[in-house]
């Protein structure tokens, strides 16, 4: 044995003055024991970002009720539920379903609006962002002092995309579309990053993976496409992507048959390799 070989000399993990952990770092596995090396054990952190969901619809019913003709099951709360629930780093306030219609003395979607913005870091609507006459979302953040800062994306699913914010470092609004899929594909692409950043994430974008895909598509030449994918089981040992039999943007069984979404640009075409957002990023 060479003496000294198995010492740990002073300094050689950090050098006096520089930070054990910059700013934005998450709090891993690792980062806990670097903490506990220095005897930093009330490090200073973010807190939770507190999310308030509201479904809107007048054809929305509870997921334990049989739907009438023309009603659906709420799928979307229970997607934006399980999204912010799967967060380590966010905290569900409130969900909330609000029917369309202004009831005799009362607007039930401009006050669950209102309540998502009084209490939350992060307001998460679905449905009611279109541009139809009954979709009534936007005009009533804006009155309820909401700064749209874009309303729509070139990409599907997801056209109808809003973001907005209220004051100067106030509450951070995403209205979603209405079908699930374009909920689901949104909170991923979209809604993950902007949760992120509001948690102090020095990386607000996540790391995505480039894969290739096991037979070729076709282009589209205007929008960007999120299509449901799965890892091919005949790849072998270099993985490849099969894209899953997909109806629409109403086709949840899709969704939950596939591993994540392949992200395939405007006018991209072939096998790619496209970037691949995982469920479980």
């Amino acid at each position: 044995v060479i003496p000294g070989r198995f010492v740990r000399a002073r300094g050689s993990n950090l050098r006096e003055g520089d930070p054990v952990l910059p700013p934005g770092t998450p709090i891993t596995p690792g980062a806990l024991g670097t903490l506990a090396t220095f005897g930093l054990t009330r490090p200073s952190v973010y807190r939770q970002v507190r999310v308030a969901v509201v479904v809107t619809g007048d054809e929305v019913v509870a997921a334990f009720r049989r739907p009438a003709p023309a009603q659906i099951r709420d799928a979307n709360g229970w997607i934006m539920e399980g999204f912010v629930r799967g967060l380590p780093w966010a905290t569900l306030l409130s969900r909330t379903h609000a029917p369309d219609r202004v009831m005799p003395g009362v607007d039930p979607l401009r006050e669950a609006l209102r309540t998502g913005l009084d209490t939350a870091d992060v307001l998460l609507v679905s449905g009611g962002v279109s541009a139809g006459h009954d979709d009534r979302v936007r005009p009533l953040l804006e009155g309820l002092g909401v700064r749209v800062l874009f309303h729509g994306v070139r990409s599907r699913p997801g056209r109808p995309l809003l973001a907005g914010v209220r004051g100067e470092g106030g509450t951070v609004v995403l209205g979603l579309p209405g079908n699930p899929v374009s909920v689901l594909a949104c909170l991923r692409r979209f809604g993950l990053p902007l949760l992120r950043r509001r948690a102090g994430w020095a990386t607000p974008v996540p790391p995505v993976g480039q894969l290739p895909l096991s037979a070729p598509v076709e282009a589209d030449p205007i929008l960007d496409r999120l299509l449901p994918a799965e890892l091919d089981p005949d790849a072998g040992e270099a993985p490849r992507l099969r894209l899953v039999p997909f109806t629409g943007s109403g086709d949840l069984g899709a969704a939950a048959r596939a591993d994540g979404l392949v992200e395939i640009p405007a006018g991209a075409a072939g096998v790619g390799p496209f970037a691949f957002h995982s469920w479980t990023p």
